[in-house]
């Protein structure tokens, strides 16, 4: 074999691991993002329903506790 050709051939195996570590990495990267959504998303619903706690607490005239998370006072 000439040294044109075993260059040739290296080059594409380089290619084709090099391709595979992008993918992989992309993966990867896609997976970490759409975990993080989930967590956000998450905490946004927790954020609304301590907010909606919160408004019915004081409208009903109690007192909220938050580090309890518990009205108290309400008749």
């Amino acid at each position: 074999m000439s040294l044109a050709f075993k260059l040739v051939i290296a080059l594409a195996i380089l290619s084709l691991i090099s391709t595979g570590v992008v993918i992989l990495v992309k993966s990867g990267i896609d997976r970490e993002r759409a975990r993080i959504e989930r967590e956000n998303a998450n905490a946004g619903r927790n954020a609304n329903d301590r907010r909606a706690e919160f408004a019915r607490c004081i409208d009903s005239r109690g007192v909220y506790d938050f580090e309890t998370g518990v009205c108290s006072g309400t008749d």
